[in-house]
């Protein structure tokens, strides 16, 4: 049974490197984004004291925070962006920035290495949507504390994003929470 058990472990362990160097692999095809957008995100990062993170634009990623080896960078799908207005961008930004303050990325490696070890356990993948969940609906409730106009702004652009696409292995590491309730709880008058 201890042979089954790691290599279950192994095959999640492999699956989740591969879906990394895959993410990887398309990242390659970023550019950096207009000057316009990327001194909004760093006007937004200097006023929370963090250290600049590059903007990235692609054609279909995004909005994503992600750690690579040369540490962190943002990438932006270039088409729905630039349809967005300057709030919208902003709050978008906003709700990023609390990933980066609640060090949400790390959270995830941890509950994915959790899970490995778990492999064979559905509640562990269960619990481990729902703590990805629980971070996007935190960090939306930051955005509606900091400005309530941020959460209008912020409901419209995920209504933006929300246009159906296919992405390439390792995206939906960067999966969010549900869309309708998350726009109910931001257009919610008490956003409890």
């Amino acid at each position: 049974i201890w042979i089954i058990y790691l290599l279950g472990a192994i095959i999640v362990a492999v699956f989740f490197l591969v879906s990394y160097l895959a993410l990887m692999w398309t990242l390659r095809r970023t550019k950096p984004a207009p000057e316009e957008w990327t001194q909004q995100w760093h006007q937004l990062l200097g006023d929370r004291n963090l250290s600049p993170i590059p903007l990235k634009i692609h054609n279909q990623l995004g909005p994503m925070l992600c750690r690579t080896p040369r540490g962190y960078q943002l990438v932006v799908p270039h088409g729905v962006w630039s349809r967005l207005s300057c709030q919208q961008r902003e709050a978008v930004l906003e709700h990023e920035i609390g990933h980066i303050e609640r060090r949400d990325i790390w959270k995830t490696l941890a509950e994915g290495c959790v899970a490995m070890l778990h492999w064979f356990n559905p509640i562990a993948w269960w619990s481990v949507k729902q703590f990805e969940e629980a971070a996007e609906w935190d960090c939306d409730r930051r955005l509606t504390e900091k400005d309530k106009e941020h959460a209008v702004e912020f409901a419209k652009a995920l209504l933006q994003f929300a246009e159906p696409k296919s992405l390439p292995l390792g995206a939906s590491l960067a999966r969010g929470a549900s869309l309708s309730p998350r726009i109910q709880r931001l257009t919610r008058p008490d956003r409890s």
